[in-house]
């Protein structure tokens, strides 16, 4: 899991209390936009809070929560879990004022649910809270979108001449197709190794790549890696490779492989 730069920015908008027939905050326009590329990866709410009677300054505080594997954990950057106020600082002090921040944060850690908590507080003379109230968003979950390449399997059949086929199953258990996938094919017993390139794998579609090599032994199996120089952005690298299980050995080779 990689970690990127959280940023957090806000819009300011005053209009009169007219256009809103409500006395309460609430929030609204919730965005959850999940991406592959980190800087267009987004969740954002949009707080707005009327005024009351008396106030003297308003205060907005913006909490975004990740749920992960179980924990919740409040996430730190710009302003996120500071009291911010309105400009200009009079916001509010009239009847019909009304604060409107919309607080979008990219480059939010995958794969985690979010949700933003905004709690609103007004303030009198004096530095008197008059009052103090919580509103908290829907979930928003941001999955993993990179690819996940993987050797799912290799099939041994002997070929003609003394040498074998291998038949690699190359799957993708990601959420997004890989491009230009190379395959690299290491032979045992310091045969060259080989290489072949599958155009696209898309996500849970398995494609199949046959190389042919010495046959196989046990002593020197040969190995069979996807992006073997890690050109693909991968999700576990983990399941790349795999070593070949080499069949039995018929007893008619076996007498061939001893008279050699």
């Amino acid at each position: 899991m990689r970690r990127f730069v959280l940023i957090a920015a806000i819009a300011v908008l005053a209009v009169p209390a007219a256009a809103h027939t409500t006395a309460s905050p609430y929030l609204h326009t919730f965005v959850c936009r999940p991406s592959l590329y980190p800087g267009q990866r987004t969740v954002s709410v949009t707080a707005v809070m009327p005024t009351l009677p008396d106030t003297q300054k308003l205060q907005m505080r913006f909490q975004l929560e990740s749920f992960a594997a179980g924990q919740a954990l409040a996430i730190r950057g710009g302003d996120l879990g500071h009291w911010i106020s309105p400009h200009p600082i009079t916001l509010g002090q009239q009847p019909a004022d009304v604060w409107i921040v919309r607080h979008p944060v990219t480059g939010v850690v995958v794969p985690a649910t979010y949700r933003f908590k905004v709690t609103f507080r007004w303030i009198g003379s004096g530095g008197h809270i008059l009052s103090q109230t919580t509103r908290t968003g829907p979930a928003c979950r941001q999955p993993d979108l990179r690819p996940d390449l993987l050797v799912r399997s290799i099939t041994v059949q002997p070929a003609a001449g003394g040498v074998d086929r291998y038949a690699a199953v190359i799957g993708n258990d990601g959420l997004t197709a890989a491009t230009g996938v190379e395959v690299l094919f290491r032979p045992g017993g310091g045969a060259a190794a080989q290489t072949a390139t599958i155009p696209r794998v898309r996500p849970h579609i398995d494609r199949t790549v046959s190389f042919v090599g010495p046959a196989c032994t046990t002593a020197t199996a040969p190995t069979i890696t996807v992006d073997p120089y890690d050109q693909i952005d991968d999700l576990n690298r983990a399941n790349n490779s795999m070593a070949a299980t080499c069949p039995a050995v018929p007893a008619a080779r076996a007498r061939q492989a001893k008279l050699k």
